[in-house]
């Protein structure tokens, strides 16, 4: 799984323009949907306890 997501990554940032504003604009674009994934996908899955690390 380590190498895909890098391989994406890799792939993503090499399409991107070569000016470092673009590239920052769309990659806060990309997080904030990436984010709102993760979100949906955290709240969808059964909620498994693990020891003190649900009384943060």
């Amino acid at each position: 799984m380590d190498a895909l997501a890098r391989s994406l990554y890799a792939q993503i940032f090499n399409a991107l323009p070569v000016e470092r504003e673009d590239k920052l604009y769309i990659l806060c674009h990309i997080r904030a949907y990436l984010k709102k994934d993760i979100t949906a996908l955290e709240k969808n899955k059964p909620h498994k306890q693990h020891g003190n690390h649900d009384q943060l």
